[in-house]
């Protein structure tokens, strides 16, 4: 074969070679171009998600008081029995998710410890007492004054009384016990900034008196507390 038709189909080959490669790599990089801009839109839409979502939950620590008062009533026994709680102090954290500016999802989760005091026919008896309570409600938000947010709350949950054995100078050893608790109220947020508030509240509690499984001061007396708390929010 003339050397001059071997050079030219050798060179018709090298360049069939040359574009396919080069089609090849245009193809490949039109694939990954595709996949980067689907990348890119997850990006961008995931950013867009968390920017729409930003700013809806809140924290909030606040220093609580906690007025109770005294009670009475007649236990199981048949015997008059009366109860007193001492005034005390503790603290309250919360967590709130805002659907709308006007409602908003709370969890809540306070500690107190006072000294309760109870009266029985056989004698008197008291002790120390430390509070758990876990709540969960909805806040409904009135609108905003200037920086000043009032709202209205209600919870519902789980009150825990562990008392202090070693106070308690009774026949039989009182228990851990839990109780059903509502609370309802409202407060007031005033912004500081874009993401810290000022927190005032007020709460009504409202539970069965602890017994402790003691026969003698089971009078199943329905209490109501009085709850103030001020703290600080961060919003994120």
């Amino acid at each position: 074969m003339c050397p001059v038709l071997v050079c030219m189909k050798t060179e018709r080959s090298r360049t069939r070679n040359l574009l396919h490669k080069m089609d090849f790599n245009c193809r490949l990089l039109d694939v990954m171009h595709k996949r980067w801009f689907i990348i890119a839109g997850f990006v961008v839409a995931f950013a867009a998600a968390a920017s729409a979502q930003e700013g809806r939950s809140e924290v909030a620590l606040q220093g609580i008081g906690l007025f109770t008062g005294s009670w009475s009533g007649t236990s199981i026994l048949g015997s008059a029995m009366s109860g007193t709680a001492s005034n005390s102090d503790g603290a309250l954290l919360s967590y709130q998710y805002n659907f709308f500016r006007w409602l908003a999802a709370e969890a809540n989760y306070s500690f107190v410890s006072n000294t309760e005091h109870f009266v029985t026919g056989a004698g008197s008896f008291g002790g120390t007492v430390t509070q758990q309570r876990f709540m969960a409600g909805i806040v409904l938000k009135a609108p905003a004054i200037g920086r000043l947010t009032p709202y209205a709350l209600a919870d519902g949950g789980i009150l825990t009384f562990n008392p202090t054995v070693a106070d308690f100078f009774t026949d039989h050893t009182p228990v851990r016990q839990s109780r059903g608790v509502v609370a309802y109220g409202g407060g007031a947020r005033f912004r500081l900034t874009k993401r810290f508030s000022l927190v005032a509240e007020c709460r009504g509690v409202r539970y069965v008196a602890p017994d402790f499984s003691l026969q003698s001061i089971t009078a199943g007396v329905l209490l109501h507390s009085l709850q103030p708390s001020a703290g600080i929010a961060v919003r994120f």
